[in-house]
């Protein structure tokens, strides 16, 4: 797994969990 596609997982979340 690349850290760009874990952080925008982790970017989605944050979004998501708002």
């Amino acid at each position: 797994i690349s850290l760009e596609a874990t952080s925008l997982e982790n970017f989605l979340n944050w979004i998501f969990n708002l």
